[in-house]
């Protein structure tokens, strides 16, 4: 079982480019961090404007200890003055189901 954090955005129309940005630069740094498994960037598909992230880490100790690192802190408080509203920002056990 692994642990998996989503978080999704509206972003001010104002900062969209900024806010990818920014995400972009957490999610790389997300992967440098121990106990990270994979992660993925979201833009809506349709026209919401919606943005996120959902990554998968090895334990909720790994995910809680990446939400704390100083940079992703400076990073994420950044990001929640550009926003419009944040609209999830979850985590989940997890288990994976493969493909058979």
């Amino acid at each position: 079982m692994c642990f998996v954090r989503v978080s999704l955005l509206v972003p001010n129309a104002l900062n969209v480019g900024e806010i990818s940005r920014i995400q972009r630069e957490l999610m790389a740094h997300f992967a440098s961090l121990e106990g990270f498994i994979d992660g993925y960037y979201l833009e809506a598909a349709d026209e919401s404007g919606v943005v996120g992230r959902i990554t998968i880490w090895e334990s909720p100790k790994n995910a809680d200890r990446a939400a704390t690192d100083n940079h992703v802190m400076a990073l994420r408080s950044s990001l929640l003055e550009l926003l419009d509203e944040q609209v999830v920002a979850q985590g989940f056990r997890a288990e994976r189901v493969a493909k058979t």
